[in-house]
């Protein structure tokens, strides 16, 4: 028996899901954004309310 095995790393930081001047880091089938300050979200996409 034959077993071909096929893995390849998919770049998901590629479509740049994180926003407004966010780190994107690649992960194994994830990616994680490091927000500025003054932004918050799984996509640094939601302002921080200061009061």
């Amino acid at each position: 028996m034959n077993v071909i095995e096929c893995i390849s790393d998919i770049n998901e930081c590629a479509p740049a899901p994180c926003k407004n001047g966010a780190t994107c880091s690649n992960l194994q089938n994830a990616y994680s954004c490091t927000c500025v300050p003054g932004w918050q979200g799984n996509n640094c996409d939601k302002g921080k309310l200061y009061l």
